[in-house]
C-alpha cells in the first residue's frame, strides 16, 4: 500500500483531496491528517494511499466529512458515538492546533453505509494530555507510571506558546497484562514520512502523523507494529519510553 502526501491550506481542499472532487479526480480510500496553525489559517498535511479508481464507497464506507471542535471532550464524545453525534464511524483521523486563543480540533472522518462497513465503536474512547512524546509512547504502551497499555489510539499535536501539547485518543486494551507495541520516531521531513507506513513484508497495523510546530521542522510518526510483529519488532531510528 502506497502513501503519498500533500500540503493542504484549506479545510475545503482537504475534503476535496480526500473525496476526489473539484481538480482531484479520485477519492482516498485512508489518510493522516495532521496541522500547524500560522497566522490566522491552518495548514495540513495529507498522507493518503493511492486514490481508488471509482468512486464507489470504499470498503462499505461513504464519503470524508470533517468535524470541528474548540474542546478535547467533544472530540471524545464524537469518536464514542454518543447521543449529541450519532452515527459517526470508527474511522477517523484528527489534527489539531492551537489558533492564539483557543484549540481547534478537525476530525475527518467516515461514515459507514446502511449495512455496510465497521460496526458502530465497541466501547467508549478516553483522551490524555501528555507533555512530550516519550511521555505520549510511556502512555500508550502502559509503561513507567502508566499500567494499562492502548489498544486503539489517535495522536493529535498543539504548538502552545512555546510547548508542545500531545493529545491522546484511546482505547484501551482488553487484556490489562498486554504487552504494549508502540514506538515513535521522529522524520525530517513529509517526503520520509510515507516510508515508515510502506515498509516492505511488515508493515504497521496503524500509524499517527503529528507535526508539533514549525520551529521542530520535522515529523513524529507514532506506530504500532501488532502482535505478528513481535515486541521486538521496530522501524529503523525508533524510539522507546525513557530511551
Amino acid at each position: 500500500m502506497l502513501w503519498k502526501w500533500k500540503l493542504a491550506r484549506s479545510l475545503d481542499d482537504v475534503l476535496h483531496l480526500l473525496n476526489g472532487e473539484s481538480k482531484y479526480d479520485h477519492p482516498v480510500p485512508d489518510a493522516r491528517i495532521c496541522m500547524t496553525w500560522r497566522g490566522d489559517h491552518p495548514r495540513f498535511w495529507v498522507f493518503a494511499t493511492k486514490a481508488a479508481r471509482t468512486k464507489e464507497p470504499y470498503q462499505g464506507l461513504g464519503g470524508w466529512g470533517c468535524t470541528l471542535a474548540t474542546e478535547p471532550d467533544d472530540v471524545m464524545r464524537f469518536l464514542s458515538n454518543d447521543d449529541h453525534y450519532p452515527g459517526t464511524g470508527i474511522h477517523a483521523q484528527i489534527a489539531a492546533a492551537w489558533a492564539g486563543d483557543h484549540h481547534r480540533f478537525f476530525v475527518f472522518y467516515r461514515n459507514a453505509l446502511p449495512g455496510h462497513g465497521p460496526a458502530p465503536v465497541p466501547s467508549e474512547w478516553g483522551w490524555k494530555l501528555a507533555t512530550d512524546a516519550d511521555d505520549a509512547l510511556a502512555f500508550l504502551n502502559g509503561s513507567g507510571a502508566y499500567s494499562h497499555p492502548v489498544s486503539m489510539a489517535r495522536v493529535a499535536t498543539a504548538h502552545r506558546d512555546d510547548h508542545d501539547e500531545y493529545f491522546i485518543f484511546y482505547q484501551r486494551s482488553p487484556d490489562e497484562g498486554a504487552a504494549g507495541t508502540w514506538q515513535w520516531q521522529t522524520v525530517a521531513s513529509a517526503d520520509g514520512v510515507p516510508g515508515t507506513a510502506d515498509v516492505k513484508g511488515q508493515p504497521p497495523v496503524d500509524f499517527q502523523v503529528v507535526a508539533p510546530s514549525d520551529s521542530v521542522g520535522s515529523f513524529q510518526v507514532f506506530t504500532h507494529p501488532g502482535e505478528s510483529l513481535g515486541g521486538d519488532a521496530a522501524l529503523t531510528g525508533a524510539r522507546r519510553a525513557g530511551g
